[in-house]
């Protein structure tokens, strides 16, 4: 395998993409927490809006490999 291809494939792992969005939901969470009371807009809160979507769009991705497990067909 060459490192294109490997490239390629760990970038469209779902399971990675969700692990990296969970992990940026976690620290700018934090950040965010931390500096609740000073009410100011950082890039923490953009971080956080980004990994939400990604987190988002990552799930039917992970839903697929279960629901051919259950045997229901996915749309």
């Amino acid at each position: 395998m060459n490192i294109r291809q490997f490239l390629r494939d760990v970038t469209a792992n779902p399971w990675v993409n969700m692990l990296v969005a969970t992990a940026m939901l976690v620290a700018a969470g934090n950040e965010i927490w931390q500096s609740i009371q000073s009410f100011e807009l950082g890039a923490h809160h953009g971080v956080f809006l980004y990994a939400l979507l990604q987190c988002l769009k990552t799930l039917p991705d992970l839903m697929e490999p279960l629901n051919k497990l259950k045997g229901v067909d996915a749309e």
